[in-house]
């Protein structure tokens, strides 16, 4: 009969428990630091509420709901102010969040809103935003209010250690990122040459001023696009791995991010993923980090100055009634369930996505009923991540435009229109965007798929030259100057006009 329950042999489950385990400090860890990028992303998008949310921006609410239909609260407010007070409302969730007071609900309400804020406008979001909201979603089925948290401060033993379904797929889904972007670079030619991070360092508007240096080191760079390639592929080694050779290769990889980080302007990915990857240091380390007498002490002090009183005020005194113990198995099965079928879904999904690049298989891997879930529920992921090559186009955009008098002027910048390299681009070609959400709005709008997303961001751009302006603006164009990138660095391709605007039409 024991047998019958438990199939898997004891030594198979102590084997998986011990690598799907997470020490409870990284849990905490873990939400502290995903909390503070949760409110430091608000207060970024915050700089573009008018321009990126709300009625008189680049996407207003008819343009979302006619094109996208999504479910997202961010449509109730249109004006900037009703933005500003929604914004800020997300903000007070996310700290609540980041403090671990009541963090299950905190958590659940926190990826409701992020799930909400990339509905409302998809256009600026990249792989961090997809990793942030991923790791909210699977954060659901983990105590991450076990320590550093209000929510244990009134607990009088926290659990040293997690193992669980929910473990399994937090730690499952950085796997699922770095093999499918690895195995997608297996399918190219230049990162298997390595030469991925060379032509990656000739992407101009992706590069900072260290990216730029390090570029005119063809050794480095090809040493470090070796790495990069070869330190992916050992990624399952994140999780077969144990004690310090598992610490080992995951300062590795958070090292490789830090780079990534100060080579090119990626916005919050490089942090989400060091993040994300603390999560897979063991017990050994946060024994160096964090022992246990520091953190007894931290307690103590909490506790003289009431501080702990105060926490366990906010909590019942009496403890649930025994009824509500069906109701807690019945919910415990419950997200056992949807932690499997989320599971299943994330893996067909990347599986798929593979063999649509190879073109080989299946085409549509997911079933019906799986992928509509999915998508409702934001688990889609892709994991191109200059895979499976690098872009080989770079470039700036201008937007030509003709006055009431006839004169010709380049809207994005104000100055004339010139055939050349604009002079403030002469050193950086990344200063034309004003931040990252920009240059992916921009990146995506030379898609072939967004033609009427290219049409409302002339037609913003017709009314805010008219509302700084003295002389109207009759007609703007989009217009895109591309450079192909070499080894050695970028060749001017030609310009290729993408679209055109009559304003007040």
């Amino acid at each position: 009969m024991d047998a019958w329950r438990n199939p898997v042999p004891s030594r198979v489950r102590s084997w998986i428990r011990q690598r799907v385990a997470i020490d409870a400090r990284a849990l905490g860890v873990f939400r502290v630091l995903l909390g503070s990028l949760l409110v430091l992303d608000i207060l970024l998008r915050a700089r573009d509420l008018g321009a990126h949310y709300s009625d008189s921006g680049v996407f207003p609410r008819s343009a979302a709901i006619q094109q996208y239909d999504p479910l997202s609260l961010h449509l109730v407010a249109g004006d900037v102010p009703e933005l500003a007070v929604l914004f800020a409302l997300q903000a007070l969730v996310a700290v609540v969040f980041l403090v671990g007071y009541r963090t299950r609900l905190a958590t659940l309400a926190t990826w409701v809103l992020w799930l909400s804020l990339h509905a409302r406008f998809p256009l600026v979001l990249n792989g961090g935003d997809t990793l942030l909201r991923l790791s909210l979603f699977w954060s659901l089925f983990v105590p991450l209010g076990a320590r550093f948290s209000v929510d244990a401060l009134h607990r009088e033993a926290p659990p040293e250690t997690v193992s669980s379904l929910g473990t399994a797929a937090l730690l499952g889904q950085v796997l699922f990122m770095y093999g499918t972007n690895v195995a997608l670079k297996h399918m190219g030619v230049i990162w298997r040459a390595g030469d991925g991070l060379t032509y990656t360092l000739q992407l101009g508007h992706f590069i900072t001023p260290f990216g730029e240096f390090l570029s005119t080191l063809p050794l480095v760079t090809t040493a470090l696009g070796y790495a990069v390639y070869v330190l992916w592929t050992l990624s399952p080694g994140l999780l077969l791995l144990t004690g310090w050779r598992r610490a080992a290769l995951t300062a590795a990889f958070m090292a490789m991010h830090v780079g990534m980080a100060l080579s090119m302007h990626l916005g919050l990915f490089p942090f989400v993923v060091v993040t994300t990857l603390l999560l897979f240091l063991p017990p050994t380390v946060w024994d160096r980090l964090l022992p246990a007498n520091r953190v007894e002490r931290v307690r103590e002090w909490v506790q003289t100055t009431g501080i702990l009183a105060w926490a366990r005020g906010l909590y019942p005194t009496a403890s649930p009634p025994d009824r509500f113990d069906d109701v807690r198995r019945t919910l415990r099965v419950l997200a056992a369930v949807v932690v499997v079928v989320s599971v299943l879904f994330v893996g067909l999904y990347n599986a798929q996505v593979l063999t649509n690049r190879a073109d080989v298989g299946p085409q549509d891997t997911v079933p019906e009923p799986l992928e509509t879930y999915g998508e409702r529920a934001f688990l889609t992921q892709h994991w191109t991540m200059f895979a499976p090559d690098p872009l080989r186009q770079t470039g700036w955009y201008r937007l030509p435009g003709r006055l009431a008098n006839g004169t010709t002027v380049d809207v994005a910048r104000g100055g004339p229109v010139t055939e050349g390299r604009p002079e403030e681009l002469s050193d950086d070609l990344a200063v034309q965007y004003p931040n990252q959400r920009w240059r992916k709005y921009t990146s995506n709008l030379r898609e072939s798929g967004y033609r009427d997303e290219r049409q409302l961001f002339l037609e913003y751009h017709c009314e805010r030259w008219d509302r700084n302006h003295e002389v109207a603006l009759e007609r703007v164009a989009f217009e895109y100057v591309t450079l192909r990138t070499t080894k050695n660095g970028t060749v001017r391709q030609g310009t290729s006009r993408l679209a055109s605007h009559q304003c007040g039409a």
